[in-house]
């Protein structure tokens, strides 16, 4: 049912609006008028005491002085009033300029202004009537307070009356409640003046939402009939001599008006530049740095790809203030885009002529040649004939040097010069080919609203490509200069990770500039909306399986929670890591635990996150916890034993990073601690994956776990006859003369005994590394050879003695070198 008859729609909406807001608006005002009914006892028995009621009035004549200056009309409200009768007429105006527009059967770009400086209407008055919406909550906070305070002095004056107080009491109490009311009556006329100009405000935003929606009407209308021919033959059109003859007068007309248009926003957000002019300064104080920095020092080989970027720094400059220029004025008039994209070519092309390959630049110089014409064109849309001829020129230019491009030995050059396979260069310049001539013959026959979308998608989202491409440059550029200045290496994740962080950087800036191309090639195609609303319902649909329903939304949330939960966790535990807990005063393996938690906690946070962003019911989540919890307990006890064994690990520190530890027969280097195992690197250079349980139930030698000391012992035999005082001191002059040998505890030359072949001496000291024992003990060993053969003392032959009982006497005189006859 219609609540409206349809002519008077729009008042009826307007009127209750107005009605609603009204209501609003009292409600409080109501609230506190029954509060006091409701207490008038209690404001009764609270009443200023007698005797305080001169010092109170200084204190309320104060209180109204500062409310009256906090009352007083401010700057914005003026501003407002003064603006909303002008901005009113405007507002007509432009409705009636639209409802012509919309009368004569307009194009989709002409939809497309309309809409966006519809869109800036509505932007101004929402500012506005969040501006009033506070000022009036002031007021309104005011005028709550002035009623407390009437409150306070009526009883004041009652209880007075009643113990006959003094008349200059009473007169005082009078004039304080005269005070009060001359304040609330100011108050209340402010509310009144705020009132309604937010009613003029409330009333403004209708109509413009009304505008907005007849423009979204009549652009869904017009895409329905997109493949339907609306207007006549371009070459029927150009025969009719009056509407050439007609052309100066229109250009000079659609002239006029684009720079009203412009006037009139440059008037409306004058204080918006500020932004855009120093966005400039900071662009071009960092270009010029960056370029002179680099003159300075010597380029790396990777950098000097993107050396040549900076060389340009005012071009620099531009480009990155068109860029903040486009954040900070969104819906700016499109005859404004097409004058600063003008004078920006000649700094993007600037900038990209020495970093694009060869073969790409005649794409360069003629993407920019059809780039002005198109803003030209743009400019003169009033002129529909005019405006034809010239997209008309465009799309067979463009047509024309694609099939220039596409001649087998250029598509050669352009892979060539790139030095990779890249068949999709081949495609996309066939099918950017047809598309342009599909574009010039419909506008030939009159499909101009097909021929429009098809060319100008084309050529957006060329002009949008290189543009970004030039933006991925500069940056990428800045990310290299930054991570290989002096300064940064500092940083120990710099240092070290630099490579990972710029691959990283580079991934999230190629994923950046790709969503705004898209977003941005698809508008220019005008189906973003369809192409969104697709994916939204493709992303919502439901994949039902028994009773369990999810949607690949829900599958797409928790996997991309998932990623971003691993990237943060991996770059916070090398950060933590690697560069912030080094530079703490902390235990030895303190930071390797600090920052492994915070990689586990975040990935277990991030968990949960995903399985929130699943659309997973965590009430039913514990009763399935605790069924995993059974399964776990009987078919996962090895798995919990070594996850809980790790995180004993990680807390008690009994092997840490770094430690060479001796288990189960193996001897290494304790690599990582893991989750479930951890990797002990062998000597010999083997690899081996110990479970966690194995490191906390056996026997596990630590030869770092306190320090990495490592005593050594070298034996020494020297043959019977030599003295051993003489044998130790040369052995003690041996180890004297080592400084690698730790003075404390003191080295040892001990005497062990007497041997079957030899007198066994062994030498005993510290090293005081445990990576260098091996070396140090064989450099004493070889120290020792050539000190007892400096000292003749030999080192004997293993000896043995034969006992022969039962032999022939011919065989025992032949081994004492006689001959028996």
């Amino acid at each position: 049912m219609d609540l409206f008859p349809t002519p008077n729609r729009r008042a009826h909406a307007i009127a209750l609006g107005v009605f609603l807001f009204g209501c609003v608006s009292l409600v409080p005002s109501a609230g506190a008028a029954a509060e006091n009914e409701t207490g008038t006892d209690v404001e009764v028995s609270r009443s200023v005491p007698l005797p305080q009621i001169a010092a109170r009035s200084d204190e309320l004549r104060n209180a109204l002085r500062d409310a009256t200056a906090r009352l007083e009309t401010r700057p914005e409200v003026v501003s407002i009033e003064t603006g909303l009768p002008e901005t009113q007429a405007s507002i007509e105006q432009q409705n009636a300029e639209l409802e012509t527009l919309l009368a004569s059967l307009p194009a989709l770009e002409q939809l497309a202004d309309a809409e966006r400086s519809w869109l800036n209407r509505q932007g101004d008055l929402a500012l506005w009537r969040k501006s009033l919406a506070q000022r009036a909550s002031v007021v309104e906070s005011e005028i709550d307070d002035l009623d407390g305070l009437r409150a306070l002095w009526t009883a004041t004056l009652a209880v007075a009356e009643e113990s006959e107080a003094p008349a200059e009491v009473r007169a005082t109490i009078h004039a304080n409640l005269e005070a009060i009311a001359a304040t609330r009556k100011t108050a209340r006329s402010s509310r009144s003046k705020l009132l309604t100009l937010l009613n003029g405000v409330a009333q403004e935003e209708l109509i413009v939402s009304d505008a907005l929606a007849s423009i979204g009407s009549a652009r869904a209308t017009i895409r329905a009939r997109i493949l339907e021919p609306d207007s006549k033959p371009l070459w029927a059109s150009l025969l009719v001599s009056s509407s050439v003859s007609a052309i100066p007068g229109r250009v000079q007309k659609s002239v006029t008006a684009d720079f009203d248009e412009i006037a009139s926003f440059l008037k409306r957000r004058l204080r918006g530049f500020v932004p855009v002019a120093l966005a400039f300064c900071a662009s071009l104080a960092m270009a010029l740095t960056i370029h002179t920095r680099m003159r300075r020092r010597q380029p790396t080989e990777e950098l000097a790809g993107s050396i040549a970027v900076f060389a340009r720094p005012y071009s620099i400059a531009a480009i990155c203030t068109f860029l903040a220029g486009l954040a900070a004025f969104p819906l700016a008039p499109a005859v404004a885009f097409d004058l600063v994209g003008a004078l920006l070519l000649v700094p993007v092309v600037r900038v990209m002529h020495p970093v694009i390959h060869s073969a790409f630049r005649p794409i360069l110089y003629v993407l920019s040649a059809l780039y002005l014409a198109d803003r030209v064109r743009d400019i003169l849309d009033g002129v529909v004939l005019l405006e034809r001829t010239l997209f008309f020129a465009e799309t067979v230019g463009g047509t024309a040097f694609l099939l220039w491009l596409m001649r087998p030995s250029r598509l050669v050059a352009l892979t060539a010069d790139v030095g990779r396979p890249t068949p999709g260069i081949g495609v996309a310049v066939r099918v950017a080919t047809a598309m342009l001539a599909i574009s010039a013959l419909a506008n030939l026959l009159g499909y101009t609203t097909f021929s429009k979308v098809l060319g100008k998608g084309v050529l957006q989202t060329a002009y949008l490509s290189v543009l970004l491409y030039a933006a991925f440059r500069i940056g990428v550029t800045v990310l290299l200069v930054v991570l290989s200045s002096p300064r940064a290496r500092r940083f120990r994740i710099i240092e070290t990770q630099g490579a990972l962080l710029l691959r990283w950087a580079r991934m999230a800036l190629v994923f950046g500039l790709g969503l705004v191309w898209a977003g941005n090639s698809l508008n220019a195609f005008e189906i973003r909306e369809q192409v969104i609303g697709t994916l939204s319902a493709l992303l919502a649909t439901p994949l039902t399986l028994g009773t369990v329903s999810i949607s690949l939304g829900d599958i797409g949330g928790f996997a991309i929670t998932i990623l971003t939960a691993a990237v943060l966790s991996r770059v916070i535990r090398v950060l933590l890591g690697e560069d912030l807990l080094p530079r703490l005063s902390l235990g030895r393996g303190v930071a390797n635990a600090i920052s492994t938690s915070a990689h586990y906690l975040i990935l277990l946070g991030g968990f949960f996150l995903a399985l929130g962003a699943a659309g997973v019911d965590f009430s039913r989540f514990t009763i399935l916890a605790g069924a995993f919890g059974v399964g776990i307990g009987f078919g996962l006890q090895n798995v919990v034993n070594n996850f809980v064994s790790g995180l004993i690990l990680l807390f008690e520190r009994p092997v840490q990073v770094g430690d060479a530890i001796e288990v189960n027969g193996l001897l290494g280097e304790v690599k990582r601690i893991g989750i479930r195992a951890s990797l002990v690197r062998t000597y010999q250079g083997a690899e081996v994956i110990v479970p966690n349980g194995n490191l906390i139930s056996s026997e596990v030698t630590n030869w770092t776990l306190s320090d990495a000391h490592r005593r050594v012992e070298v034996p020494v035999g020297v043959a019977y006859g030599n003295r051993p005082a003489d044998v130790i001191e040369v052995l003690r002059q041996v180890i004297a003369n080592d400084t690698r040998i730790l003075p404390t505890p003191p080295a040892m030359v001990l005497f062990r005994g007497f041997g079957d072949s030899s007198l066994d001496f062994e030498i005993r000291f510290w090293a005081a590394d445990y990576a260098d024992f091996i070396q140090l003990s064989s450099d004493i060993a070889s120290g020792v050879y050539d000190a007892l053969a400096a000292a003749g003392i030999e080192i004997p032959f293993p000896q043995r003695d034969l006992h022969l009982k039962s032999v022939a006497a011919s065989v025992a005189a032949r081994l004492n070198g006689s001959s028996a006859d």
